[in-house]
């Protein structure tokens, strides 16, 4: 993958490019800017050519599809979207998107059946991974240092979100209500990872 709106030289893996300097010029205007020397872009949906930074999601089933296996195609191939190539990009890895259905199909399996890890729910009406459990942070442990280990040194990364906990991995879950919450222990399970194996990467987060 290739990355960023400067000369640079970098390494991948696979193969050491060059590329180009693009330079774009801005007309003055009274009107507001599109976050004008942010160089943020919103995702895969957008690809704004002046914008040298993206948000990516990606599903934890994506990386893991199999107990042990993890797929670095599934995730190169979510920073190949139009909104991101060609660009540095923010990662957020998540385990449940909305919880609409009682097995999720963003969530590796093996959690249940091979771990136990209970899916809760709220009257037939949402559901959620217990992340208290913690079985659920064993693994998740476990998919954050194989994430570090393999993008921590990327010269492409701008930052990743400290995410998988919550719906879409921003750390609530909505529709619960006092019924079921992500508790302080839990939430210390995922930022302490995090904190001690990406150590070159900048963390971001939904809420600080």
């Amino acid at each position: 993958m290739f990355c960023g709106n400067e000369n640079l030289k970098m390494f991948n893996n696979k193969s050491l490019e060059v590329y180009q300097t693009t330079e774009f010029t801005y007309d003055k205007t009274e009107e507001s800017c599109k976050n004008l020397l942010k160089g943020f872009n919103s995702g895969w949906w957008n690809d704004f050519d002046y914008a040298p930074v993206s948000f990516q999601y990606f599903s934890w089933n994506e990386f893991e599809p199999l107990n042990g296996v993890f797929d670095f195609d599934a995730v190169e191939a979510v920073l190949g979207r139009p909104g991101t190539k060609g660009k540095y990009f923010i990662l957020r890895l998540y385990y449940d998107w909305f919880g609409e259905s009682k097995d999720s199909n963003t969530g590796p399996k093996s959690l249940y059946s091979n771990f136990g890890v209970e899916r809760v729910e709220k009257m037939d009406v949402k559901y959620a991974i217990n992340f208290n459990d913690p079985k659920f942070s064993k693994q998740a442990i476990e998919v954050i240092e194989v994430l570090a280990s393999h993008y921590d040194d990327d010269p492409c990364v701008y930052a990743f979100e400290i995410g998988i906990i919550g719906y879409w991995g921003e750390w609530y879950t909505f529709g619960f209500g006092e019924s079921f919450s992500i508790n302080e222990n839990s939430k210390n399970q995922i930022v302490n990872p995090y904190k001690d194996t990406f150590t070159n990467s900048n963390m971001g987060g939904r809420y600080p």
